[in-house]
């Protein structure tokens, strides 16, 4: 590619939503899939503070513990903490 020449950022995501760059990506993050964000987040963010792979009963907890969240649009302080101060962090 040659320097100044316009890049093409469009893209089909698997469920067949289309976007047109990076700020359309993160409309639909933020929009349609926020639920899923925030659980990734989550989840995520329990896998690094026990060092290790959740099982299926600690998924399912950070399932209903993410729900707690939604109508606060996911406070990431609150999802972070929520971490910290569950069985699942305090006895690891």
């Amino acid at each position: 590619m040659k320097r100044g020449q316009a890049v093409d950022a469009r893209s089909t995501l698997p469920d067949g939503t289309e976007v047109a760059g990076a700020n359309a990506l993160k409309a639909y993050l933020a929009g349609e899939r926020l639920d899923q964000v925030a659980f990734s987040f989550l989840k995520h963010v329990g896998v690094y503070a026990t060092g290790r792979s959740l099982s299926y009963h600690e998924l399912e907890f950070l399932k209903e513990k993410v729900l707690e969240f939604k109508s606060a649009g996911y406070p990431v302080q609150d999802l972070i903490r929520s971490i910290v101060n569950s069985e699942l962090f305090l006895e690891k």
